[in-house]
């Protein structure tokens, strides 16, 4: 399946942040779905729906609008636990209160106002009585603008506004990236992470970060979430860092190359402050009379022995 940028699919963008974005979330979500029957709605390539299969859902249904988004899952993550089908948001192809657990991530911004209402009320409608959603979107204040897939982002207040109506209890996440992608809460959003071993620049910017002004938010929607949930998590992208240290040693010589140049250098400059030393004493100012008298001397011969062998 090519790379539109309507979706992420893990073979073109393992090496960049979208790539950990979208892993980061369904890692998190895995804690909740085992032995559970899982709706991930608008699944995409699939890789998340195959993650939380693995993960120990007892059923997961994978729902995309693309034929070529369902055929792709078919042949790279089809199991025993999955089951992909062509369905839209607005119309969730599953029967009423079958579900335990609907994730949608990156999903209720591709469509505008009046469906994302018809969407929540598909949700709530799949549900099992006691079931939950975890859902997120960015948030459209911090978000880069011209995503062309994007139909109606939201802002913190716009996207609790649409919650709250649907569930009575609404936990909220927030995601953001440094050098990782995290996921914390807005309690522990504010800590210092020793623990974590994280430097200086990360604590300052973890700590500087206002809850709202983060890129994503994600919320755990029904009353089945305890307190305690494992709400930090951060997945480093692994493989550039590979890559980038495969240059390690080329570093490390051009690194001994700029040494050496300094080192050459500052040579010439001693050298240059001794021959001008020298240019300056009464020997050399003799030798350059010698020279030149040598010089002449030596072009006189060269003129004079044509003359004596005629």
């Amino acid at each position: 399946m090519e790379p539109t940028g309507e979706r992420m699919v893990p073979l073109y963008h393992q090496e960049k942040e979208v790539y950990i974005e979208h892993m980061t979330r369904y890692l998190f979500a895995s804690q909740f779905v085992k032995g559970k029957v899982i709706l991930d709605i608008a699944c995409g390539s699939g890789y998340g729906t195959d993650l939380l299969a693995k993960s120990g859902a007892s059923k997961i249904y994978g729902v995309d609008i693309s034929q070529e988004a369902v055929d792709f899952c078919l042949q790279n993550y089809k199991s025993l636990s999955t089951e992909f089908i062509v369905g839209n948001v607005i119309d969730i192809p599953l029967p009423s209160r079958s579900i335990d657990l609907v994730v949608s991530f990156e999903t209720i911004e591709h469509v505008n106002e009046l469906e994302q209402r018809k969407f929540l009320s598909e949700i709530k409608r799949v549900l099992k009585p006691d079931g939950g959603l975890i859902i997120s979107t960015p948030n459209t204040l911090v978000y880069p603008k011209g995503n062309p897939y994007h139909v109606k982002e939201l802002t913190l207040e716009e996207f609790m506004e649409l919650l709250k109506p649907s569930f009575k209890e609404v936990k909220l996440l927030y995601q953001d990236n440094i050098l990782s992608s995290y996921l914390f809460s807005e309690k522990n959003l504010l800590k210092k992470f020793d623990d974590l071993n994280q430097n200086e620049t990360r604590i300052t910017k973890i700590n500087s970060l206002a809850p709202e002004d983060s890129m994503y938010f994600i919320a755990l929607c029904g009353d089945g979430f305890n307190d305690e949930i494992k709400e930090s998590v951060l997945l480093f992208n692994l493989k550039p860092e590979k890559k980038y240290s495969a240059y390690e040693k080329t570093i490390k010589d051009l690194y001994l190359q700029i040494q050496e140049t300094f080192y050459l250098k500052d040579r010439v400059e001693a050298l240059s402050k001794e021959l001008n030393s020298i240019r300056l004493s009464r020997f050399w100012k003799l030798y350059v009379v010698y020279r030149n008298l040598r010089y002449k001397y030596e072009s006189l011969k060269r003129y004079l022995k044509p003359r004596n062998s005629e």
